[in-house]
């Protein structure tokens, strides 16, 4: 905790630069300034359709009722998701939280929903890492639309290896079955949220889904707040 506090320190108070501009942030801008967030970077045409990108890597392998992204797996939000992983940079998980929540509220293909589920990690990686980057974002999607997160229902039955640098039918494997649920009528008749950082193969989304559809009559939205391959 002590090493994961430093980098904290050191990443807040030195690395105070806009992302996208390079403008110097003020107290209360975190990763982006407020010109920028005005933009257009969470906001993308094929990643806020029906049919986009996440929906087709889905379409037939898992029971789901939406699928979006926030924005592209760029290199700023590559750098946003970097710091907010492995650097404890919270406030971008409150950003993201927030603009997901913004797209949520303003789109009506959401109907109530019930719980926030975050892809859950396996309690020695949140040991080594002091938090769970997704449940960070689910925190803050909740707070915004007045709703309840449940990050102990869904949990991850084993450490799998990381999934970086495996090929698709690698990342299938490599997560195939290590989900499950606690108590698959806690979430019957439910809709939930499913929230992860990054979308990229869908295999994890996938697993988790297949744990969560034990739960009869469960409705399932996908929000991730990047995604991977969108060209």
């Amino acid at each position: 905790m002590i090493k994961q506090l430093f980098k904290y320190l050191i990443n807040t108070l030195l690395d105070r630069k806009c992302k996208v501009c390079g403008a110097t942030l003020e107290h209360d801008e975190f990763g982006i300034c407020h010109e920028c967030e005005k933009g257009d970077l969470f906001f993308h045409p094929k990643l806020h359709i029906r049919g986009n990108i996440l929906e087709e890597r889905l379409y037939g392998l898992t029971k789901f009722e939406t699928a979006e992204a926030l924005m592209p797996y760029s290199d700023v939000a590559q750098t946003l998701v970097h710091d907010l992983k492995y650097y404890n940079s919270r406030n971008i998980a409150q950003l993201f939280g927030r603009k997901i929540s913004e797209h949520i509220i303003t789109n009506n293909l959401y109907s109530h929903i019930d719980y926030i589920v975050p892809v859950p990690l396996h309690t020695n990686r949140i040991k080594q890492r002091g938090y769970n980057q997704s449940e960070l974002i689910a925190n803050k999607i909740a707070e915004c639309l007045g709703t309840i997160v449940n990050s102990t229902n869904l949990y991850r039955a084993y450490d799998n290896p990381s999934q970086t640098h495996k090929s698709f039918t690698e990342r299938q494997q490599n997560v195939k079955g290590i989900f499950a649920l606690h108590d698959s009528n806690m979430f019957s008749n439910k809709t939930v949220l499913l929230v992860d950082d990054v979308f990229t193969t869908g295999s994890t989304i996938i697993d988790c889904c297949r744990a969560l559809n034990q739960s009869p009559n469960i409705r399932i939205h996908i929000f991730t707040a990047t995604v991977a391959h969108i060209y």
